[in-house]
Parts: structure tokens; sequence; C-alpha cells
């Protein structure tokens, strides 16, 4: 397989790297993985993610501006809370539509929203498969061929574009602001977060673990909203 491999970094997000990548010598990688490539046009995506801890509510997720693909998740167990994903590649489109869901949602107890606005340097993705993209990878215009970098320590920072010429390492502390109920949580300087998900449902690869994974990664001053 490592003639056919490519990088996980699409093709127009390329740059002379200044900053070595973490594969070690003579590394293989143990089974085949990919990358989802969004069109070369799209900038920046947004994740927001709406909790509800008590009532469900609603959100319109098929009017204006609304987003391109979303999902909902919830506990089998334990306190019941309906998490809905929602995931936009035009970042305008975003902020007009949340413009007139914020406020309502928030106005009933036990609701939060996180919101994550990362640029297309700043966050990478990994599939187990091309058949069923998950998350963010929905809005992917292609997939790639296998990709190199996975499998040992430090191939989500190499899998980054951001990370070709930045150490993507600059903390900060958190920024809170309160207004009634309502508290706001600013993360600034770099932040990694990770979303990861199995769905056992999906054939996978004969040389590939039991499940199929789709994971996004967010890093460094990501959090713009």
């Amino acid at each position: 397989m490592g003639d056919q491999l490519v990088s996980a970094i699409p093709p127009h997000l390329a740059v002379e790297r200044t900053r070595p990548t973490s594969e070690p010598d003579g590394f293989r990688v143990p089974f085949p993985s990919f990358a989802a490539w969004q069109a070369p046009e799209v900038r920046q995506v947004v994740m927001a993610y709406f909790g509800a801890q008590q009532e469900p509510g609603a959100l319109d997720l098929d009017g204006p501006d609304a987003p391109r693909h979303h999902d909902r998740a919830e506990p089998v167990d334990g306190p019941p809370e309906l998490v809905t994903v929602a995931y936009w590649d035009d970042p305008a489109a975003f902020d007009r539509w949340f413009d007139r869901h914020r406020d309502p949602w928030l106005a009933a107890p036990g609701r939060w929203i996180e919101v994550v606005r990362p640029t297309v340097e700043r966050f990478e993705t990994i599939l187990g498969h091309r058949r069923h993209p998950h998350g963010v990878a929905t809005l992917a215009e292609r997939f790639s061929d296998p990709i190199r970098e996975h499998g040992y320590w430090g191939s989500m920072r190499d899998r980054l574009p951001a990370a070709q010429i930045d150490e993507v390492d600059d903390p900060a502390p958190l920024e809170v602001e309160s207004s009634g109920d309502v508290v706001r949580v600013r993360p600034r300087g770099s932040l990694c977060l990770i979303r990861s998900g199995q769905d056992c449902r999906v054939p996978t690869t004969p040389n590939a673990p039991s499940t199929s994974t789709t994971s996004s990664r967010r890093c460094g001053r990501a959090w713009t909203s």
C-alpha cells in the first residue's frame, strides 16, 4: 500500500512544509484510512451543538440558511438529554440562521450551545471508509485515497494543514461572560477538540478494526463565535 498513499492534506492546501512530521522512520500504516476534502472555495466550516437537558425543543433545520447536514444524539441510559449537531460550510448563512435561533433556544431551562468555526487549515478528518460519511465529512466535495498520516503518535497534528508551517501551540486562558442566566465561555489561543464516533453496522475493510470510525479534530484558534 505504500506507493498508493497520499497526504491527508488536500492539494489546494498543501504548502512547503517547514515543520517536520512525526512519522517514524520505516512506518507502515496498519490499515486504510481516508480524509474528507472540502471544495477549494470553502474557507471555513461551522459545527454547532445544541443541547437540551429537559424539554427537547425544536430547531428549524430545513428553512432559510439551514445547515447542510445535522445529527442527533441521546443517551441510552442516565438522565435524558438530546444533542443536535448541525454543520455549515457557509459561515454567513450560519450567522443569519443563528441570529434567529440563539435567544429562543436559550430561553428554556437546561439548554446549552457550543459553536466551533475552524478555518479549513485548522481542522481535519479521518474515516475508516468512504461509503458512509458522518458529521462534518458529509460536507466534503470528495474523499482522498488512503492516507499516510495515521496510526502513529502525532499523526493527527500532521493531518492539519496549518501544522505544515505552524507549531499550533498558543495556550491562553478562558474568557467567561455572564448575562442573567446565560454564561458564555470563550476559549482563546490554541484549542484541540475531538469528536469521534463508531458505527458497527457498516462493513469494514478486512484488515481494519472491528468498527468503522469517523472523527474530526479542530485545533488552534478555532473558536471565533
